[in-house]
């Protein structure tokens, strides 16, 4: 039975922050001439967020930070990253697909003029190990494009090279299989970004919406396209502003020089309890530890990630936590003093600091709220210790030292109490 109780509990450590962990802190701006005419920036903007929100929570990474902010711009902190440059690949790649009927191909674009600019597009192939680049002619409306994608996955063909495997919706199936049984006998081209990956020859009408991007990828190449083409195209390129690393070096400082804040400035707390208030010091002392840990058992069991800010929240709230139990025992010294029992004292001392206690926290609960809705990362960082610290410190001081005082006051020695 133990055994069981034991199984819904978390057995993962708590997520480090970006600094606390090292990772990348990047930039990007939208680039406003990529926005469609019928698009307006700040829908661009907000999609091109959830979209690349997509791609990295496929990629794997957890707790990632990825906002809109003013200019256009959108600043993602990923902590814990191992491959700064295949992430930041993931997340430029605008992922544009497009399947357009092949015209023409040459060994240059010169030999494929004249061109309609408002029927034709001229796009290239790049070259590879097995081929020279090739320039194609194409029909610039697409028959078939990424919307219609219904998934995409990384594979094999016979040979063992890797490929993009995709499958369209029911309408993109419809439309694939009425471009490919009408053009038998010519190519279409399979166009990622402006860039052409493949142009096969149609052999026969191609029904279920099945198809295949090849092209010499490597197998990282590949899982990287099936990932953003199943996140969706970014409806604008995107411009790299900044790029900064943090590394585990700097994160590891932080930790060292946050934790020894926070240590010796709760021994501080814990020894000035203990001799102004002596036994009810000591239980104050207590109280506050428990408090620390709940703080840190809610941030594992709901996965909350802890940053620097966060640690200066913990640090604030042990010296909050002991506040309230300094009330409560200066109300009970009143009551000792005016000539009352000890039990007398507690219960009296208790319900005078109640109201005062709930106010002081509620109201920097209030703060910490309006902290956590209008803030960023750090500063949300700040007020999820906080907040939970608070909630922590009314259960901590109003019911566990309560709890312990009521049970002492019964004893034998419940004629003095000291305080």
């Amino acid at each position: 039975m133990p055994l069981a109780i034991t199984s819904i509990f978390p057995r993962s450590k708590i997520t480090l922050g970006l600094d606390l962990k090292g990772g990348i802190d990047l930039v990007y701006q939208v680039d406003l001439e990529s926005i469609q005419e019928n698009d307006s920036v700040t829908d661009a903007v907000n999609r091109s967020v959830e979209i690349i929100r997509n791609r990295i929570d496929m990629f794997g990474i957890a707790e990632p930070s990825i906002k809109a902010q003013d200019g256009n711009r959108i600043r993602i902190q990923l902590p814990g990253v191992k491959d700064p440059e295949r992430v930041k690949q993931l997340i430029q790649n605008t992922a544009m697909l497009q399947f357009h009927m092949v015209i023409d191909q040459a060994l240059t674009a010169a030999q494929l003029e004249p061109i309609s600019a408002d029927n034709e597009i001229v796009l290239m192939q790049p070259a590879s190990n097995r081929q020279q680049a090739i320039w194609f002619k194409l029909v610039r409306k697409p028959e078939v494009t990424g919307r219609d994608l219904k998934f995409a996955r990384a594979s094999f063909d016979e040979m063992g090279a890797p490929i993009v495997h995709l499958e369209f919706n029911a309408e993109g199936a419809a439309r694939f299989a009425q471009v490919t049984g009408s053009h038998i006998g010519e190519q279409i081209a399979i166009v990622l970004d402006n860039k052409v990956h493949s142009a096969p020859a149609i052999q026969s009408r191609i029904t279920g919406g099945i198809a295949q991007i090849t092209g010499g990828f490597a197998l990282e190449e590949a899982q990287n396209l099936a990932i953003v083409l199943r996140a969706g195209a970014l409806p604008a390129s995107l411009i790299a502003l900044e790029s900064r690393v943090v590394g585990p070096t700097l994160g590891q400082e932080s930790i060292k020089a946050g934790w020894s804040a926070g240590i010796v400035g709760t021994l501080l707390v814990l020894l000035f309890m203990a001799f102004f208030y002596k036994f009810c010091g000591i239980l104050a002392d207590l109280a506050v530890l428990f408090n620390t840990l709940i703080i840190f058992a809610v941030l594992v069991f709901f996965g909350g990630t802890l940053t620097l800010p966060g640690i200066a929240g913990l640090i604030l709230t042990v010296g909050m936590a002991v506040d309230a139990n300094v009330i409560i025992f200066e109300r009970i010294k009143e009551e000792l003093r005016s000539g009352k029992t000890v039990r007398s004292a507690i219960n009296a001392g208790f319900d005078r600091a109640f109201s005062c206690i709930i106010d002081s926290n509620l109201t920097t609960l209030l703060t910490v709220v309006i902290l956590y809705m209008l803030g960023s990362g750090p500063i949300r960082g700040f007020a999820t210790t906080l907040g939970i610290g608070l909630i922590a410190n009314v259960f901590t001081a109003i019911v566990c030292v309560k709890l312990v005082l009521d049970l002492y006051s019964k004893g034998e020695q419940a004629r003095t109490l000291s305080i």
